[in-house]
């Protein structure tokens, strides 16, 4: 597989997170290819397609912020930055579970500011344009991610909060 055909964002994620050799690179870009294809094979169509195709993001999502982490670490010398883009992957976690447990418990837990969809458009945004040499976009990215994921998690547990408070008052 030629390298030409990642991707930039996936050559640009390379980038922002240090890799400098090419082989290196090759080998990203064909585990965030892998982990796309049984994304796309298992799809949800099943149970088991719809856990594997959550467990996947997560670990995509993971994968992403803690390359940003890093990238603030070692290559700003940030750790306060590094702590933002912890803080958004953490709200960001937390905003699938809340989701996630809600469901399980039978409530509906839809919406919020901030959801999978539009965090990784940001970020990937903020990456893409941070590796074309765009000032303090990254860092823009990253604390937007980390208060509007912090918003959503605050938001769809009030969301299940008044569901629960509906059925406890029906069956009392």
């Amino acid at each position: 597989e030629d390298p030409e055909d990642a991707t930039i964002i996936e050559r640009d994620y390379s980038d922002l997170v240090g890799v400098s050799s090419i082989k290196s690179k090759e080998n990203i870009v064909k585990k965030v290819r892998t982990f796309d294809i049984l994304n796309e094979i298992t799809g949800k169509a099943s149970n088991w397609g719809a856990f594997l195709d959550s467990t996947l993001d997560r670990l995509g999502d993971a994968a992403v912020f803690g390359g940003i982490l890093l990238y603030f670490v070692y290559r700003q010398d940030s750790t306060l930055w590094a702590g933002i883009a912890l803080a958004g992957l953490v709200f960001g976690q937390w905003t699938s579970y809340v989701k996630a447990r809600a469901e399980s418990l039978g409530f509906a837990c839809t919406g919020g500011l901030a959801a999978r969809a539009d965090r990784l458009v940001i970020i990937l945004a903020g990456a893409f344009l941070a590796g074309l040499g765009v000032p303090y976009v990254l860092n823009v990215a990253v604390a937007a991610l980390a208060v509007t994921s912090m918003i959503t998690v605050l938001q769809r547990i009030a969301q299940v909060r008044k569901q629960a408070k509906a059925a406890n008052a029906q069956s009392a």
